[in-house]
């Protein structure tokens, strides 16, 4: 990835294939529409539609990049990284539990489209029990270990993720 004055390229691809960023490989400034630096790795929206990810050692010319181009740079509710919170390898008691559902049920998730994302994504997170993350998984790590990933699972999480984005326009 490349962070240019007005652009962002990724010369080499994008991680998931399925991404119209995959192909077209050149964003100008006019389709990002927000920069989250809330989601690990960083994250912006393009058309209102997709979030896109770069590297993380990328965050601060990112951060650059929205400060110049007066794009908007905000720490929006990571809702995947809170639908996917009992694929971490930590325990949570029931509280703790509870308490990832109120804020996503503020974020657009109810409490029992939550539990049915969850059940749905369970073997996918599970099949990845190596990565022994205790602290953060989100959306990324979600793509990144569906496989295959669809065009549709891919439409289908970025649904998903943009819930608090569209609702706050």
């Amino acid at each position: 990835m490349e962070i240019l004055e007005d652009t962002i390229l990724f010369p080499q691809g994008y991680y998931f294939t399925v991404s119209q960023v995959h192909t077209d490989k050149k964003i100008s400034k006019e389709k990002i529409t927000e920069i989250n630096l809330n989601t690990f790795p960083p994250s912006f929206v393009l058309d209102d539609k997709e979030v896109i990810f770069v590297a993380y050692d990328g965050k601060a010319q990112l951060e650059h990049f929205g400060l110049k181009n007066n794009i908007n740079i905000v720490e929006r509710f990571d809702i995947w990284e809170h639908i996917n919170q009992p694929f971490l390898d930590t325990e949570f008691d029931l509280a703790e539990k509870a308490d990832t559902l109120n804020p996503l049920a503020k974020n657009g998730v109810s409490e029992e489209e939550t539990i049915a994302i969850r059940k749905k994504i369970k073997s996918v997170m599970n099949a990845n029990f190596f990565a022994w993350e205790w602290i953060y998984l989100g959306q990324f790590d979600y793509l990144m270990w569906a496989k295959p990933l669809t065009v549709e699972t891919y439409a289908w999480s970025m649904e998903i993720a943009l819930r608090n984005y569209r609702e706050k326009k």
